[in-house]
């Protein structure tokens, strides 16, 4: 009877089956070096569990990951070969709605990891995104030295020859490939029947009007370290002001058309960017205007979509020196501001005393000259004067 509960229990061991009641009255019954076979068994048992489940965890984590890896990157939003202004708003307005809720939501700031802060208020952190490890978010934040037009201008497409090498190293140039605006009064008129609408000199004189400026542009860099050239193809959006708090919002979008196909020579790469401007009280050390910018960005420096041609650059040194590399960036986009900011001081305090100079030079022509039209017209004496008549003519 020993040998045969002893046959069942294992049997039902290694087919996974429960063994019926009366089989361990009968074990039980039996000698104490049997009472170990059984616990050897049981240990044994276990362990053999433990593996499975162990096995079917690692088979699951390898499911998500080939789900993962086979999943559509989205490099760039899709827009039509005819390109509307309508379509390249709404591939930014889902950009800058999604990075909003990530930047200051109550329940996104407490899974934002800091990368690198400073002690002047320069904070970069990071991330990461559900569907796509690979490519996290990193949010910027600082104080600027400078108004929130100033700050503004500094990030206008317009000025990019000039700002951008100062935060981006490796920039090339810029092409722009069309202009596009769109009318956002009916969404305005929507959002204010809800919220409180507040404004300043600065919105009233940048934003004469509900239209929305759109530029569909092309950046190229120079070469990456080891790693060959790379483009971008966005659209540059100059936003109107929020209207529950005027702050005021720009992005930068990459888009994806078969109008701007990929250029020999070039990594097609990719940047989401929307940076958020709110005005601050004057610096009270200083007394000068400063800005709060947020920016938050996703950017991938491969061609990773599904068609993508690759790249080669390895996202863990962008996630390694993205810190630094961020603080550098800001720190000198504070420079040039100041650096601006002196120059057009300087060059307010020469244009007043060139109209300065240029006022007394016309003072002093017009006392040259006033005494002297009267003797040339009446060809006689000035009166009160002792000078012939002749000799005022000569003059």
């Amino acid at each position: 009877w020993i040998t045969c509960g002893l046959f069942l229990f294992v049997f039902a061991t290694l087919h996974g089956m429960a063994l019926p009641s009366s089989s361990f009255a009968i074990v039980s019954n039996g000698t104490s070096s049997s009472n170990k076979v059984l616990t050897s068994l049981s240990a044994w048992r276990r362990r053999k569990n433990s593996a499975m489940e162990n096995k079917e965890e690692e088979e699951a984590q390898a499911q998500a990951q080939a789900r993962q890896e086979t999943q559509k990157k989205e490099r760039g939003k899709q827009i039509s070969a005819s390109i509307t202004a309508e379509e390249l708003y709404e591939a930014y307005t889902q950009i800058r709605d999604e990075y909003n809720d990530k930047a200051f939501h109550p329940k996104s700031e407490k899974s934002w990891n800091v990368l690198k802060s400073t002690s002047d208020g320069i904070e970069i952190s990071m991330l990461h995104h559900a569907s796509d490890p690979n490519c996290p978010y990193v949010r910027m934040k600082a104080i600027m030295p400078g108004s929130i037009q100033e700050t503004w201008e500094f990030l206008e497409l317009k000025n990019w020859d000039k700002t951008m090498p100062k935060m981006d190293p490796f920039y090339e140039g810029l092409e722009t490939l069309g202009t596009y605006s769109i009318d956002a009064s009916a969404e305005r008129k929507r959002v204010s029947k809800n919220k409180a609408v507040t404004a300043n000199k600065s919105t009233k004189h940048v934003f004469r009007d509900d239209k929305v400026q759109m530029i569909l542009a092309r950046k190229r860099t120079n070469r990456i370290l080891a790693f060959g050239k790379r483009d971008f193809t966005f659209v540059s959006v100059s936003d109107l002001p929020r209207l529950e708090d005027n702050v005021w919002v720009s992005g930068t979008v990459s888009v994806v058309t078969s109008k701007f196909p990929r250029q020999k020579g070039y990594t097609r790469a990719f940047q989401d960017s929307v940076a958020f401007y709110e005005e601050l009280p004057l610096n009270e050390q200083t007394g000068d205007e400063q800005t709060s910018l947020t920016i938050v960005c996703r950017i991938d420096l491969n061609d990773s979509s599904d068609d993508g041609q690759g790249g080669f650059v390895p996202m863990w040194i962008y996630a390694k020196t993205i810190g630094l590399s961020g603080v550098l960036s800001i720190n000198n986009m504070r420079k040039e501001l100041v650096r601006m900011k002196e120059e057009m001081r300087s060059m307010k305090i020469i244009q007043e005393e060139m109209e300065g100079h240029s006022k007394k030079d016309d003072e002093r022509d017009g006392q040259m000259r006033i005494p002297l039209v009267p003797w040339v017209k009446t060809g006689g004496r000035r009166e009160g004067s002792n000078v012939a008549d002749n000799k005022d003519e000569s003059i």
